[in-house]
């Protein structure tokens, strides 16, 4: 590998509204030191030229396999809509690159299954695109929980509200609002927030939940055009956590009126609170946080060792993905596995599975690592 390691981006449409790849993936790997941008590949031949010429990058495609093959990338980053995912790995994987697919990986948790047995078998590294955990606010606060801030933990209560996924859509992500696709608000925005949060207080041990569909239209917002919507648009889920608190999350979809993101921590000696403005999801949120042992809480700055944004990359959606290329850096170097590879992908695609049966069913799931993936 290359001093600097060489990243082949699929997906780079120059118009920021309509790709994640443009808003998140160009300007965080524009920033990292440990990276270069040498390669976009799209869907034709005229549009990865025209981007690649607007980003500055010196490689086009419009073949992922044949970008996958050129000698000057190392890594290949697939940020395209999630029916895609699972060829676009292969490709990689046939190549023998190393492979960061957005979340989720697969439609279905078989699909995630299958494509984690390939990457594994030909022996590259991977990372899937859950970067809750690098929320800087989050990280903060789950240093505090650790060294007893708040004592035993007994109580966590989470909503995020999200302007999409609801009854008003972008021409863009018209495709969510068919639950086959598996991108919509609990495949894809309830596992983004379950995936901070936890990072900070602990996993699901058991849980109930309801998955609703409120909504069953949906209006583009460019066209005016009506389509048919079974995707859900309102997620409840109740809980114990493994370390014995109890949890309580409610995401909802089409939040126009009140969009953001509220986390209260409660334990025996004090308390935590960490809010949000805007429809941003934990992982990509600017999160303020108060805290106090004493019945009142006070505001607490984010001390500098936690601010680590890139020099001159300021807050916004790149920022958590800077984070995570920057950490997974350090185990392309290494050689070791990173804690957010597909193996992760796939017992997360199965917590989402659980979230679901137990609404299906109304029975409380009991939470564990399937044996199908344990390490």
């Amino acid at each position: 590998m290359a001093d600097r390691i060489r990243v082949g981006l699929v997906g780079a449409n120059p118009d920021p509204v309509k790709s994640w790849g443009t808003r998140a993936h160009i300007p965080a790997l524009k920033h990292l030191p440990d990276y270069e941008l040498v390669a976009l590949c799209t869907s034709n031949p005229a549009s990865a030229r025209a981007a690649a010429e607007h980003f500055a990058v010196p490689l086009a495609f419009s073949d992922p396999r044949e970008m996958a093959a050129h000698g000057s990338v190392d890594l290949v980053a697939i940020s395209v809509r999630t029916p895609l995912h699972r060829s676009l790995v292969q490709a990689t994987l046939a190549e023998g690159k190393h492979v960061y697919c957005e979340w989720p990986l697969g439609v279905t948790t078989e699909e995630a299954l299958a494509t984690l047995a390939e990457t594994e078998a030909a022996g590259v590294q991977s990372v899937i695109g859950l970067q809750g955990r690098f929320n800087e606010t989050l990280n903060y606060a789950a240093d505090l929980i650790a060294g007893g801030f708040v004592g035993k933990l007994t109580a966590v209560t989470m909503e995020v509200e999200q302007e999409n996924f609801g009854p008003v859509e972008t021409s863009a992500n018209a495709y969510t609002a068919d639950v086959a696709n598996g991108a919509n608000l609990l495949r894809i925005a309830t596992a983004q927030a379950l995936s901070g949060m936890c990072h900070a207080v602990g996993n699901f041990g058991e849980l109930s939940a309801t998955v609703s569909c409120q909504h069953q239209q949906a209006r583009i917002i460019e066209t005016g055009e009506i389509i048919p919507k079974s995707s859900p648009d309102q997620i409840i889920i109740n809980g114990t956590l493994e370390n014995g608190a109890v949890a309580s999350v409610h995401i909802k979809g089409g939040a126009t009126r009140t969009a953001g993101v509220r986390l209260e921590i409660n334990g025996r000696e004090g308390d935590l609170l960490l809010t949000s403005e805007g429809g941003a999801n934990v992982h990509r949120a600017i999160l303020r946080m108060a805290g106090g042992r004493d019945g009142q809480l006070d505001p607490m700055a984010l001390p500098v060792r936690y601010a680590l944004e890139p020099a001159g990359l300021g807050p916004g959606p790149a920022l958590g993905i800077a984070h995570l290329y920057r950490d997974f850096a350090t185990h392309l170097r290494s050689g070791q596995p990173s804690p957010l590879n597909f193996r992760h992908a796939v017992r997360w695609q199965q917590l989402i599975d659980a979230i679901q049966l137990a609404s299906d069913t109304g029975q409380r799931q009991n939470l564990g690592v399937p044996a199908a993936v344990s390490a």
